[in-house]
């Protein structure tokens, strides 16, 4: 529940953005999303062959990732979670960001632990926070 009312706070501080995931409410059983009808971008590259994909179309996921990812840096959201699952791919093969659950917002802090071998490599925004956090 504490996950879905971080989401629920975020995504309402973020309002409508055109590569945020569309963001409804909440619901009796939890939250609600738009579906998107290609799902996320690690299950979508998976059924594609990489190669039959034109560099025009994914230099411009690239910049919707970016834009994305600017946009809530801009609103003081900080994704702690960004990975191809995370992304989700509408109708038009547009990107859209989802799942803030685990971010840092204001006083919120969604404490998901990174993947082991990343989070030893570079610090992570939890880290440079609190650089107490591993102690």
């Amino acid at each position: 529940m504490k996950s879905l009312d971080i989401d629920h706070h975020i995504l309402t501080a973020l309002g409508s953005h055109q590569r945020l995931v569309k963001y409804f409410g909440k619901h009796d059983y939890g939250i609600r999303f738009q579906f998107e009808l290609n799902g996320d971008i690690r299950h979508y590259f998976s059924k594609t062959d990489f190669k039959n994909i034109p560099i025009q179309q994914r230099e411009k996921r690239v910049q919707q990732a970016a834009g994305s990812i600017a946009f809530i840096h801009s609103k003081g959201v900080i994704h702690c979670d960004i990975h191809p699952n995370n992304f989700l791919l509408d109708g038009k093969l547009n990107l859209r960001l989802c799942d803030f659950a685990s971010s840092l917002f204001s006083e919120l802090d969604g404490k998901a632990m990174e993947s082991t071998p990343s989070f030893q490599e570079i610090p992570y925004p939890r880290q440079i926070r609190n650089p107490t956090f591993l102690r």
